[in-house]
């Protein structure tokens, strides 16, 4: 859902195979599967959610702001040639 409001709606893309259909599809399959996964492993995933949850709200209670590395505000500027 990310990709497409993303780059279909905010940066208006006209590549809709890859930010409209594409994700859709996953999504779809990603449906299926754990609409039909076992109970276990729905335990397991809601488990490792929450867990995921709380560490970050941990994170922001100790005022440590998390960061996704590897976006473009993150990377270190290139060195200048000389």
């Amino acid at each position: 859902m990310s990709v497409v409001v993303h780059y279909v709606v905010r940066r208006r893309s006209r590549d809709l195979w890859r930010h409209l259909f594409a994700p859709i599809i996953g999504f779809v399959i990603l449906g299926y599967v754990v609409v039909n996964a076992g109970f276990e492993a729905k335990t397991l995933g809601l488990s490792w959610i929450a867990l995921g949850v709380v560490l970050l709200a941990v994170s922001y209670a100790m005022g440590r702001r998390p960061t996704l590395s590897g976006m473009r505000g993150d990377a270190p500027e290139p060195s200048a040639k000389k």
